[in-house]
């Protein structure tokens, strides 16, 4: 009797051991996960602000004389938001730079006619820009 006692109750130690092992791994990965999806959408809202803003600070439909250390700050903050590991955020890396090459540009070109050949060029590398952030957006939001 005594030794059907003992084995019922290491039986149910090694039971219960399991049972909070499984249970504590769970619990760890619904953290994981949380803190992940957190971090994901944080990192999605302030690229989207950033790319936002470098829009409207570049746009020379906006204004005739573009911030162009504005514009550099924000092309910085939104590149270091990117893994260069993801394709589309590498793509999207190599867009802002041609952007800001097209800023450097204008601003380097001395008479250059308000809405001429290098506005155009400033607007089509924003277009791109877009596109290419809208494909970075919703990969952040099919991780979650």
């Amino acid at each position: 009797m005594l030794c059907a006692t003992t084995a019922t109750a290491v039986v149910q130690l090694l039971v219960t051991r399991f049972v909070i092992q499984s249970e504590t791994k769970k619990t760890l990965m619904q953290i994981t996960t949380n803190a992940d999806v957190h971090r994901t959408d944080k990192k999605c809202d302030r690229l989207l602000d950033t790319v936002s803003e470098l829009v409207a600070v570049s746009d020379p439909e906006l204004s005739p004389r573009i911030d162009y250390t504005r514009a550099v700050t924000l092309i910085f903050r939104a590149q270091l938001l990117l893994d260069l590991s993801i394709a589309p955020e590498k793509t999207l890396n190599g867009l802002l730079n041609q952007l800001g090459l097209a800023i450097q540009e204008r601003l380097t070109t001395e008479g250059e006619p308000r809405g001429g050949a290098l506005d155009g060029k400033i607007m089509q590398a924003q277009a791109q820009v877009i596109d290419r952030t809208r494909d970075v957006i919703s990969h952040c939001t099919s991780k979650v």
